[in-house]
């Protein structure tokens, strides 16, 4: 039986400023603006927009001819990274603008401002983010910000270690999640997610560190052993799904760094390396069950989010003495 189709994939190619606003509105979710801004005789505005997604993430290469403004004054609800691959890009949001010229990248869309956007003759690469993504990863990385309280404040990123950073792990996404729907399990694209959020808040300013919140319940209310055998069989329980630090630490009612107090103290461990031994242990049960002629070790392992299968490897042998091959041939 086929894997379930969990990408969806889409390209555009029009000159038609009616049908390009209309793909871009919906593609988008808010009401664009989008006007030539080149008035030569015949001149006419062209889009190529190819797009993979899946849920609150996507990747986009966009080509278009001459020079265009897209504007919106409705947030659009997502976050764009813009990267020029040729053109230039400019972006002013918050009455702040960026500039990209080739190999460049700018904050096209925080999700919460209005966008103006304004390119010319340009080839550009994007991440797309939903908000909620933004949420989740600034709750993992910053337990003590508000709920809801992260915003992208600058257009451009802190240093060119960071744009690097972020351009590398785009390009994983794209070559190695993205590219095989096989291997583009849930778990797998829900880290992809993670991984891209993370490494957008890590290269553009913002609020997400900034935001301190008193009300810690303390440490060491959060030690007992029961709470952390309460924790303990969240994670088991909730395994196969897209679990974060901050759902681990709702389910058992308190604060995400009390959480990882409590598995340093009693496991020497952190609640995210737990869950990766569960998960571990599930790619371990199928590969015992499972039947040479069906089964693979690359699927095993996605299927339970492990996306690289070189650091998998390593892992499993670490664990259990044998390599995955080995046990799935037993």
């Amino acid at each position: 039986m086929s894997p379930m189709r969990t990408l969806q994939r889409e390209e555009v190619h029009s000159q038609d400023p009616v049908e390009i606003t209309s793909y871009l509105n919906r593609v988008y979710g808010t009401e664009l603006q989008v006007q030539p801004l080149t008035h030569q005789p015949g001149a006419r505005l062209s889009l190529d927009h190819a797009r993979t997604s899946h849920a609150s993430l996507a990747l986009e290469r966009i080509r278009h001819s001459g020079e265009v403004e897209v504007r919106a004054e409705a947030p659009p609800g997502c976050l764009v990274v813009l990267w020029t691959l040729d053109g230039r890009a400019e972006s002013l949001l918050n009455g702040q603008s960026g500039r990209a010229a080739r190999g460049q990248l700018i904050i096209g869309s925080t999700a919460l401002a209005p966008v103006r956007v304004r390119a010319s003759e340009a080839t550009l690469d994007t991440v797309v983010l939903d908000r909620s993504l933004l949420l989740k990863a600034a709750a993992d990385l910053a337990p003590e910000r508000r709920p809801g309280e992260v915003n992208i404040t600058g257009v451009e990123p802190v240093s060119a270690d960071a744009a690097r950073a972020l351009t590398a792990a785009r390009r994983y996404v794209q070559d190695s999640v993205f590219a095989d729907d096989a291997f583009a399990t849930p778990l797998v694209l829900a880290a992809a997610g993670r991984l891209l959020a993370a490494t957008v808040l890590a290269a553009f300013p913002n609020s997400a560190g900034l935001l301190a919140d008193s009300a810690e319940r303390g440490f060491e209310s959060a030690a007992h052993p029961a709470l952390l055998r309460r924790a303990m069989t969240y994670i088991e329980e909730h395994a196969a799904e897209d679990v974060g630090i901050g759902d681990i630490a709702s389910a058992v009612y308190v604060t995400p760094r009390a959480l990882q107090y409590m598995f340093r103290r009693h496991l020497d461990s952190t609640p995210m390396a737990y869950l990766r031994r569960v998960r571990l242990d599930h790619v371990h049960r199928d590969l015992i069950a499972g039947d040479r002629s069906t089964t693979t070790v690359t699927a095993a392992a996605s299927r339970w989010g492990f996306a690289h299968t070189g650091r998998f490897a390593v892992l499993y042998r670490e664990t259990y003495g044998q390599s995955p091959h080995v046990t799935l041939r037993s």
